[in-house]
């Protein structure tokens, strides 16, 4: 009788003559059999203690490596040492002193998953030294350069570890299980792509997130930036049969960033017309004398501390002309005019009076005395802030909501031009984010203030691509007409000529334009860095599987 060991240890005997592959056949047969007479449960234990199982063995390997090389050089010299794998099989053993002997895999599926677990182990071995080494070493060197590499793209090299293992082990050819690891990240940036076709920076992503928060519709080649898809929309507004409807499509994303611009300053509207913008200016005054009517500013000690400080700061320091101009508005606060007394309060007449006054001197020192200007924002903010604390609670919400459409109806102002949008009462985006930058240029770096979002927005994805005279606009026509094809009559040339707008129905439909912005897989290909990565980590996996005579 011929007699087999089963995985689990048991002994199942065939005649003599029994064929191999008839008693392979059996066996597979045999185990499956018992496999499907498990519950549900207890064969997804046995799977997932397989992946443990695999990654134990994996670990085992690792710390055996080095000494087990050690070793081999030795013996090849001829010096007396260790059996070849003895320091793999004593770390494996000492695991196994703690987790319990394995159990033998019986099912191709078990088998997969202990190959992934050994995969996993082994991009591990990889991975971790490698971070300890980009973290620790020293910043720009070879090393912390080298660490970077090899870390890259961990769960990427993680998955395609555990995809080779599993492969490897259950067809038993360690070259497909090779395989299998590098064609993993190259078939998981195919279907990144497939659903991701256009990613976008997160940069980019964040801002696109906002334009629709803020209710501005964008199309696939505003949003991505793709640049073949903004060509495309550039033929579409050309095009005879395709420029009325895609001037609509361009005339709802300017009015949807025109409403958002001026909500900000209070204005229920999406064009920016002077009409709009004088009512609002009405309104917004008429609102600031209400207010400044019910509020009496209480000067207090940081407010006097404040004032003491723009005054050391910058009034001494300024040229005489200019620190006349500074102390006039100084001593016009702290200081009655008909009796000569210093103030304890400010009437809101007379504080609205001053800041508008203050913002106003703000504005016009800008660009020719900073030092000025600056000095007199200070002194303008500290009278802001006393008066914030003046004002009675059931009115601060009141005071801040106006403050805010005023700063934001006098940005608007700046950002109209001269042109054909302006004049019909579109915002310009350039203009936008210049007179949001000359307000405060280090709240529009640093990315705060109510318009600087907007205005970056704006740049972003609201301005036009070149008109004419680009060569891939022309061969974007060319392709969606058929124009420039030789021998082509002019029945076919005419039936060309709805193929454009039947392309932008299809292009327009609301589920492509969510497809071709959507971002569910946005990281593009993988690094070359993570497929020397990979590389490195199959071809140790081999190596320490060699030094222990393949024993697993």
């Amino acid at each position: 009788m011929i007699s087999v060991q089963m995985p689990n240890g048991e002994t199942v005997e065939f005649p003599p003559g029994t064929p191999p592959d008839v008693m392979q056949g059996a066996i597979r047969s045999y185990l499956a059999e018992r496999n499907s007479q498990r519950g549900t449960g207890e064969r997804v234990a046995r799977t997932a203690g397989m992946v443990g199982q695999g990654f134990n063995e994996g670990l085992a390997q690792t710390l055996g490596a080095a000494p087990d090389l050690v070793a081999s050089g030795l013996r090849a010299v001829g010096i007396p040492t260790t059996a070849p794998g003895q320091y793999t099989d004593w770390a494996r053993q000492g695991i196994q002193y703690v987790t319990g002997a394995p159990q033998a895999p019986e099912t191709t599926l078990e088998r997969a998953a202990q190959g992934a677990g050994r995969g996993i182990a082994d991009a591990a071995s990889v991975l971790v030294p490698a971070t300890a080494v980009a973290r620790g070493a020293q910043a720009g060197g070879v090393a912390q350069g080298v660490g970077r590499m090899l870390a890259a793209q961990p769960v990427l090299q993680g998955v395609a570890g555990a995809v080779g293992g599993a492969v490897g082990d259950a067809t038993d050819n360690p070259l497909l299980g090779t395989a299998a690891a590098i064609a993993t990240p190259v078939i998981a940036s195919a279907a990144r792509r497939a659903v991701t076709p256009f990613p976008m920076s997160p940069e980019r992503q964040a801002l696109a997130d906002a334009a629709r928060r803020e209710g501005i519709p964008l199309t696939a080649g505003q949003a991505t930036g793709n640049q073949a898809l903004r060509y495309m929309e550039g033929a579409f507004e050309s095009l005879p049969t395709t420029a009325g409807r895609q001037q609509g499509i361009a005339d709802a994303s300017r009015r949807g960033f025109n409403r958002a611009v001026l909500q900000r300053a209070g204005i229920a509207d999406d064009l920016a017309t002077p009409d709009v913008l004088a009512a609002n200016a009405q309104r917004l005054g008429n609102e600031f004398t209400r207010l400044a009517s019910q509020t009496t500013v209480q000067f207090d000690a940081p407010f006097v501390s404040a004032v003491s400080v723009a005054a050391n700061r910058y009034g001494n320091k300024l040229p005489s002309q200019q620190r006349a101009v500074f102390g006039n508005y100084v001593r016009d606060i702290l200081t009655d005019a008909a009796t000569g007394q210093p103030r304890t309060t400010l009437d809101g007449a007379v504080y609205q009076q001053a800041r508008s006054d203050l913002t106003r001197q703000v504005s016009a020192y800008q660009q020719n005395d900073p030092a000025l200007s600056q000095a007199l924002r200070q002194l303008r903010d500290a009278l802001d802030e006393v008066a914030g604390r003046s004002v009675p609670p059931d009115m601060q919400d009141a005071w801040r909501a106006v403050r805010g459409q005023y700063s934001a109806q006098r940005t608007i102002e700046r950002a109209i031009g001269a042109g054909e949008n302006v004049a019909e009462g579109n915002i310009s985006p350039l203009l936008l984010r210049n007179a949001v930058n000359a307000r405060d240029r280090r709240a529009y770096a640093l990315g705060r203030g109510e318009l600087t979002e907007l205005s970056r927005i704006g740049q972003m994805f609201m301005r036009p691509m070149p008109q004419s005279g680009t060569a891939p606009r022309a061969a974007m026509m060319g392709a969606l007409t058929g124009a420039g094809v030789a021998g082509v009559d002019p029945l076919t040339l005419a039936a060309g000529a709805a193929v454009p707008r039947a392309v932008q129905e299809v292009y327009m439909l609301p589920p492509v334009q969510r497809y071709l912005q959507n971002q569910a897989l946005p990281q593009g290909a993988p690094s070359r860095n993570a497929l020397a990565a990979l590389m490195l980590q199959q071809g140790l996996s081999e190596t320490r599987a060699a030094l222990t005579n393949g024993a697993r």
